[in-house]
């Protein structure tokens, strides 16, 4: 994975997204192997709080019936950009790449995200053979929310000084 230059202020400002918030970018195809419902609910439960979540990615008539509950019910800090072909400015931007998958083989927009150097939450598949295991950027989410929030939580506090990060997962999702 090769490193590449990060333009984060200058891509912000390009994709307008708002200073003083942490941006979080999924990129991916709506189906239920990219498990976006997950991210969306994840995001439902950080409504309250200076964090926006970014989905970039088709959404294709024959996984309508996927995305379509997931458009109607939208939590208000989730933002669908659809299909892109400047998915780079969003990983160049973002604070953390969240990828959300049940089901890969081996992601390109992982390693996207990685030569960006933009810390990734993702799950640990087995068809990743561990090649994943020994990256400082990565960090694998699974079915415990409190555990996966902890680990959100951990990133962005590490990123730069963020008021609005609570100390105790349980408190959002009580």
């Amino acid at each position: 994975i090769d490193n590449l230059e990060k333009k984060v202020v200058e891509n912000k400002k390009l994709l307008n997204l708002e200073d003083g918030y942490k941006h979080i970018v999924n990129v991916g195809l709506f189906t239920p192997g990219k498990n976006q419902g997950y991210a969306f609910e994840l995001a439902r439960t950080l409504i309250k709080h200076k964090i926006k979540f970014h989905f970039v990615g088709n959404q294709a008539g024959n996984f309508q019936d996927y995305w379509e509950p997931l458009m109607k019910d939208c939590p208000s800090n989730c933002f669908v950009w659809g299909e892109r072909n400047d998915a780079e400015l969003f990983y160049q931007a973002a604070d953390v790449f969240y990828f959300s998958s049940l089901l890969e083989l081996n992601p390109l927009v992982v390693k996207e995200a990685l030569s960006y150097q933009l810390p990734v939450l993702m799950r640990k598949l087995p068809t990743y053979l561990n090649s994943y295991d020994s990256n400082p950027l990565i960090e694998y989410i699974g079915e415990d929310e409190e555990a996966n929030l902890k680990k959100l939580f951990k990133i962005l506090k590490k990123k730069d000084i963020y008021q609005d990060i609570p100390t105790n997962p349980a408190n959002v999702l009580e």
